[in-house]
């Protein structure tokens, strides 16, 4: 049996924003000053060369379910070009409590952006 998560990229449903405004598709590529402040944060995935030294595998620390590590010290709202500065420094200490998402979580964000459907293959 296949579990499927179908993806819809055009529907207002598909991500929820920091302030819980449904984003569209479309918006998670552009980020609009409507939406709120621009926050950003980033995080690694690590990889390991395969047993066979040809290619990158993603390596179990990156899928074991925890959420993934940061490569900054915090959010950052430097890009944030509102001139609201205590507001945006509350939505980037806001952030700070929003768990980074693990290996599965980052998966689906990113087959969604790209508009893709995920698939996941029961084990036998």
């Amino acid at each position: 049996m296949t579990e499927t998560s179908t993806i819809q990229p055009d529907t207002e449903q598909s991500v929820i924003g920091p302030h819980g405004e449904p984003i569209a598709y479309n918006t998670l590529a552009k980020w609009e000053p409507e939406r709120g402040h621009y926050i950003e944060e980033t995080v690694q995935v690590y990889l390991r060369l395969s047993a066979d030294g040809t290619r990158w595998v993603v390596d179990g620390a990156s899928i074991d379910g925890y959420s993934l590590d940061s490569v900054l010290d915090h959010p950052r709202n430097s890009e944030c070009p509102c001139d609201q500065r205590q507001d945006c420094a509350t939505a980037r200490h806001r952030a700070e409590s929003v768990d980074l998402p693990d290996g599965e979580g980052l998966m689906r964000m990113l087959a969604e952006a790209l508009g893709y459907e995920v698939a996941k293959k029961e084990t036998h």
